[in-house]
């Protein structure tokens, strides 16, 4: 005959298994980000993470929904790679566009920012008469090429202007410090940016900023929402505690 288990261990194994997985430590989501002032400031950066506009809201909403993160930086094609593979991870600071929407989930509104504007060629800007503030029709259509990084969108408004108009393009590899480069250089003669954005580049870019200017658009519409953009791994659970931690603090902007 098999002996019978000590009733001592048959009451262990039963509160085991009460516990299941609420017993087990939450696995950290991933955070994926790359380095963007002024929204997300990456690892080469002095002092410690969570830094920039929209980085340091995620990471609050994170902390205050007691969902264990961890910080991982990489390229912003890589991140796109990252949520179309359903990994348990979210990307920073993403648009809700309806493309993204087939393969990723979106959380509330982190943050919105100033209306988008044109950093410029001024030498070129001048040779082609674009005005002071001109609409986005008008700069797309003045003959000077857009500068677009590879990866990014500009929202819903630009985006589908950008579409219909097809206005001579450069696409760039890299960030917008390459794009600073590139219109420094007479590579391309535009690049559409948000307020912020383009006043921190200039502002750290004193070699370049001489070359170039900020044009306010005439018909920009208020900052587009940027969100976490999450993979289909990330339960809804986790992104209703992540809504809910959102929605209890300031509204987003500044």
């Amino acid at each position: 005959m098999t002996p019978r288990p000590p009733l001592a261990w048959l009451l262990l194994l039963g509160c085991l298994a009460a516990a299941g997985p609420a017993g087990a430590q939450e696995e950290p989501l991933a955070i994926y980000y790359f380095h963007r002032p002024p929204y997300y400031l990456g690892g080469s950066q002095p002092g410690p993470g969570c830094r920039g506009l929209v980085l340091a809201r995620a990471c609050r909403a994170l902390e205050a929904a007691g969902v264990p993160y961890t910080l991982v930086e990489m390229p912003v094609k890589r991140v796109l790679s990252q949520i179309k593979w359903g990994h348990y991870g979210c990307g920073v600071g993403w648009f809700k566009l309806a493309p993204r929407l087939a393969y990723a989930n979106f959380s509330l509104p982190l943050y919105k920012g100033q209306p988008p504007v044109l950093v410029v060629n001024k030498e070129r800007a001048a040779a082609l008469a674009l005005p002071a503030h001109p609409t986005l029709a008008q700069a797309l259509k003045s003959g000077l090429v857009l500068g677009a990084l590879e990866g990014y969108a500009y929202g819903h408004w630009a985006d589908a202007l950008i579409a219909r108009l097809t206005p001579p393009t450069m696409a760039i590899t890299g960030t917008p410090d390459n794009m600073l480069r590139m219109l420094a250089s007479g590579r391309c003669d535009l690049w559409l940016s948000s307020g912020e954005e383009a006043q921190w580049l200039l502002a750290h870019h004193a070699g370049l900023a001489a070359l170039l200017e900020i044009r306010p658009l005439a018909d920009a519409p208020s900052g587009e929402p940027r969100h976490l953009m999450c993979g289909q791994q990330v339960p809804a659970r986790v992104l209703q505690r992540i809504d809910q931690a959102i929605a209890g603090q300031e509204p987003p902007g500044r």
